[in-house]
């Protein structure tokens, strides 16, 4: 038996009898998670920009292989289209011209030469590299407002000095002017904006610069000389005053900080005697930094082992120093001295507080920290495991956390019951499934341990049904007000959610299996009389376990879309229309494999029963139409009439047959599935039942398990055979 050691609670912490070497659990903080839920939120922006971006680029690719070359300007390769994209420049390191077929009988010669000019200038500034570092930029940084307003400001400043070329190179204003805004009305504008096109920017403005002929001032070498020296200055004076006088800074501050507040030199060993009621244990903590304006706290309790319990969380702030240690629920505050060679404070594990003056260990007072035990090699095959004496109490009430643990020969469990034992002892998984062989002809247990169907030969994962990873859950809201001054407002929403509290029923259920515990379901007979000395006789036909699941069950979800039209009317009323309708996917199902309708025979006997075997292959829709009239009353009544029409087809055991298991038979001339069933509508409350060999007739008796899983009643239901 190999030595294992979970966390214990302050009843063993202060009676001194937990192991000497215990090595605390992993414990999942919502601080280490934080990290790595902001880099998959980051991830995903990243991914997402960079596929609609790829998305549009390749679209405009396929326009420029498809274009057809024409020679219009020297130097520039130029295609035309046939899509109706604006002129533009596509292409980083080899652009091309692309315009669209017929823009020469669209715009006359100077508005065309003018267009091309804007366009050859954005060729000559590489304005396209410019925007496509800028993309990759945004994709990194896409959560930061200022990169985006960024990219605003490069396009409206690249289409300004391309405007300004033009109006510098010749062309009239009002010429330049009327071609931009005959593309603007022929063709649209380019996607992405590493696609250099005319129509960028704030189109109002530029047509204002153009016509008032608006050109920027050139500067002469004075001028760009002295721009340039700026700039240095600028980035370098900063630099070179903190160089200077960082040193200066450093030492004024740390001086000044250990004079004023000792709270500076925390990081250290401090030891100190917690005084319990069963006797001193003496407590060392190793406070070490952890990153920058972080802590990190190591307690070792030397009397106790002296093995390294890490804390969770640490702090100092305005000389209190705090930790904790969340598997112990354990946790210090205490306020350090002036002098700062002292905390005093309290350790509070539990209900239960206890003063704890630490004191900063020095090479001459440190304790010393026993070493590591070594571990325990496992117990021999041929060794007796039995106890000498064992001493049994009952724990506490809402005592928390579950342990075994070592010390010498002594064997000490908290908080444990006798499946915990049992499964400690041999090695048990206390999970299991069932093994399913064709048409339910037999069944067989499968164990984590082992995870292999011994029947089919599947081969089952170690949680015994395999994870659904897929988890996203979108919504989406709008709210539309379709005439300004009007009190009509149109609601829409979409969303979808999914219902894992099936996880923890299965989960329950498989815990009360075997080889743990002993579950039979039968019924009582002469063939196999029930009693109280002998309950759980396992009959023919009647099998050992009471549950099995799918290996493939996946989660539930419904998909939910509304919508809502309210207006008010005359009176003081409010009128309300809503839509809503629901899609189930994955509902649970649940069978009771070879039963049959009560007085009828039984088609198989040797076939395996007694129990409840879950599947995910249920489906349901649900359509409703509402409409209410609504008003407010005085001292905040309010008085409502409503009127609902609903229709819900499905077969899901869950949600639309109230919790109820479907029979199956097998055996005889006819084998039914529930899927083969009519769907049922709630208007009517019928249930599909089907026997084999033995049709019930609608108004007949049937056996269906209860809602809550435990009992057999017979219900009457409406049932439509189809056997």
């Amino acid at each position: 038996m190999e030595k294992v050691a979970q966390p214990f609670s302050l009843t063993q912490y202060f009676a001194d009898i937990a192991t000497t070497a215990i090595t605390p659990t992993a414990v999942a903080h919502s601080n280490t998670l934080l990290p790595f839920l902001f880099l998959g939120v980051w991830l995903c922006g990243s991914l997402i920009l960079a596929f609609f971006w790829w998305r549009k680029w390749r679209n405009i690719l396929a326009v420029a292989r498809a274009a057809s070359p024409v020679a219009l300007v020297e130097d520039v390769p130029v295609r035309s289209s046939l899509t109706l994209l604006e002129p533009g420049v596509f292409g980083i390191l080899r652009p091309v011209l692309l315009l669209p077929e017929g823009i020469t009988g669209k715009l006359t010669e100077p508005q065309l030469k003018a267009i091309l000019s804007h366009e050859i200038c954005h060729i000559q500034r590489r304005d396209n590299l410019t925007a496509a570092i800028h993309m990759m930029v945004e994709t990194i940084f896409w959560f930061h407002p200022f990169v985006w307003w960024i990219r605003t400001r490069l396009v409206d400043e690249r289409e300004r000095a391309c405007d300004e070329a033009v109006l510098q190179a010749g062309s009239e204003g009002h010429v330049y002017a009327e071609g931009i805004l005959n593309v603007c009305k022929f063709y649209i504008e380019s996607p992405l904006a590493c696609v250099s096109g005319v129509t960028g920017s704030d189109l109002k403005k530029r047509i204002v610069r153009i016509m008032a002929e608006q050109v920027a001032r050139r500067l002469d070498f004075r001028r760009k000389l002295l721009l340039a020296s700026a700039g240095v200055l600028a980035v370098v004076l900063p630099i070179m005053f903190g160089v200077v006088h960082t040193p200066h800074v450093q030492a004024q501050s740390t001086a000044a900080a250990t004079t004023a507040n000792p709270a500076q030199n925390i990081v250290g060993d401090w030891q100190g005697t917690l005084h319990t009621p069963h006797g001193d244990l003496r407590n060392v903590v190793k406070i070490t930094q952890a990153n920058p304006g972080g802590l990190k706290a190591v307690l070792y309790s030397i009397d106790q082992g002296g093995q390294p319990l890490p804390a969770t969380s640490a702090s100092f702030e305005g000389g209190i120093f705090k930790y904790a240690i969340e598997f112990i629920e354990g946790s210090y505050e205490g306020k350090m001295s002036a002098d700062g060679k002292s905390i005093a404070g309290t350790w509070k594990q539990g209900p239960g507080t206890l003063p704890l003056v630490l004191e900063r260990a020095t090479p001459e007072t440190a304790w010393a920290i026993p070493a590591p035990l070594p571990k325990i090699p496992p117990m021999a095959a041929n060794a007796d495991p039995s106890f000498e004496v064992a001493t049994i109490k009952p724990s506490k009430p809402g005592q928390p956390g579950k342990g075994f643990g070592f010390r010498g020969r002594q064997f000490t469990t908290m908080n444990t019951n006798l499946n915990d034992l049992i499964a400690f002892a041999y090695g048990l998984h206390a999970k299991q499934n069932l093994d399913i062989a064709p048409g339910f002809a037999a069944v067989a247990p499968v164990l984590a341990s082992s995870p292999t169907g011994p029947l089919t030969g599947m081969k089952y994962p170690d949680t015994l049904v395999r994870p659904d990873w897929r988890g996203f859950q979108p919504r989406v809201g709008i709210a539309w007000r379709p005439l300004p001054a009007s009190t009509l407002v149109v609601r829409a929403g979409y969303g979808i959610y999914d219902d894992t509290s099936v996880y923890l029923s299965a989960a329950e259920m498989m815990a009360q299996q075997a080889p743990l515990p002993t579950s039979v379901s039968g019924a009582n007979s002469n063939a196999c009389a029930l009693t109280l000395a002998n309950g759980f006789r396992n009959c023919a036909g009647t099998t050992a376990e009471t549950f099995g699941i799918d290996p493939n069950f996946r989660v539930g979800y419904a998909q939910i879309w509304q919508m809502q039209i309210q207006r008010d009317l005359p009176g003081a009323l409010l009128m309300t229309a809503t839509y809503l309708g629901t899609k189930g996917t994955h509902g649970m199902q649940e069978f009771l494999p070879n039963t049959y309708p009560i007085g009828s025979k039984n088609p198989c006997p040797g076939c395996p029963a007694g129990f409840i075997y879950r599947t995910s292959n249920g489906d349901s829709t649900r359509e409703a139409g509402q409409i209410q009239l609504r008003r407010r009353l005085r001292s905040g009544f309010t008085a409502s009439i409503d009127y609902t029409y609903a229709k819900a087809m499905d077969d899901d055991a869950q949600v639309g047959a109230q919790g109820h298991v479907a029979a199956e038979g097998t055996g005889g001339a006819c084998q039914c599935r529930v899927p083969h069933c009519q769907p049922r509508s709630r208007k009517t409350g019928a249930i599909c039942v089907e026997s084999a060999g033995h049709p019930i007739n609608p108004g007949q008796r049937a056996p269906i398990l209860s809602q809550d899983h435990r009992h057999l009643r017979a219900v009457q239901h409406r049932l439509q055979p189809r056997c």
